[in-house]
């Protein structure tokens, strides 16, 4: 069975900063057409969805930027 390292070896990771806006975060997940993205802060990481920010969930780690 691959690891996710295997599976994520020759992809580009997007990501948003922990500062970056509702409204950024939602343009860059469009302008890249992607349902969810990473959210880095140091040396943590949360994600952001779609769905999440619809239903205001925003993000998994339990906080959203701004």
């Amino acid at each position: 069975m691959s690891g996710v390292r295997d599976i994520l070896q020759d992809r580009e990771l997007f990501h948003v900063g922990e500062n970056d806006t509702v409204a950024s975060v939602v343009r860059r997940m469009a302008e890249i057409r992607v349902g969810a993205i990473l959210v880095l802060e140091g040396n943590n990481c949360g994600a952001c969805s779609a769905s999440g920010i619809s239903c205001g969930a925003w993000c998994s780690n339990g906080s959203m930027p701004r």
